[in-house]
């Protein structure tokens, strides 16, 4: 597993979270 998931997951939620 070498996909940058929690990087995308965590800007995608910090976006939303802004």
């Amino acid at each position: 597993m070498g996909f940058p998931w929690r990087r995308f997951f965590l800007k995608k939620y910090a976006t939303s979270n802004q």
